[in-house]
């Protein structure tokens, strides 16, 4: 294992980083989840603005 390599006050540091991003993991996900709609609805708005219409919903 890599941290076997690292001295033992380092890798005390390096877990504790390690640990601090699984923690981040869920609001990671938020995050990305939140920007991939934003990029998908993208292409809509623009359709909106350039035309002044709407889409209407199925």
């Amino acid at each position: 294992m890599a941290t076997q390599l690292l001295p033992a006050h380092e890798r005390v540091d390096w877990l504790e980083e390690q640990r601090g991003y699984l923690a981040d993991l869920p609001a990671r996900r938020e995050r990305w989840a939140w920007t991939l709609a934003q990029l998908i609805a993208l292409p809509r708005y623009t359709y909106t603005l350039r035309t002044g219409r709407r889409r209407e919903p199925a």
